[in-house]
């Protein structure tokens, strides 16, 4: 198993807890674990698009994500590196690796 995969699956424990406990929380326990979430989700985003350079319009770093989607009832995923700020900046591919290639290349998804 990857590091990309331990993320995901840190990140997939932390928001069930959240949601089977969100009544049950303080605000402050609720903020914490908020707070462990979005940082799982950030680590796993740069994990991604690690090795993606900056973008070439506006110099951030590329963010990552990984998609899903359904074709003829077949349910796959995709990684997807993009950058936040320039909306038409960003690639697809079926691998993390691709999809890093692709940006670093700059061969825009359209």
């Amino acid at each position: 198993m990857d590091n990309i995969e331990k993320l995901a699956m840190e990140l997939e424990k932390a928001r069930d807890a959240y949601r089977a406990n969100s009544e049950k929380m303080t605000v402050k326990e609720a903020g914490e674990l908020g707070a462990s979430i979005k940082a799982l989700m950030d680590q796993l985003s740069r994990a991604i698009a690690s090795g993606a350079a900056p973008c070439p319009s506006c110099k951030a770093a590329p963010i990552g994500m990984v998609q899903s989607t359904t074709v003829k009832r077949v349910q796959m995923r995709y990684f997807e590196v993009g950058c936040l700020g320039c909306r038409d900046h960003r690639t697809q591919g079926m691998s993390r690796e691709e999809a890093v290639s692709l940006w670093n290349s700059g061969k825009w998804a359209s």
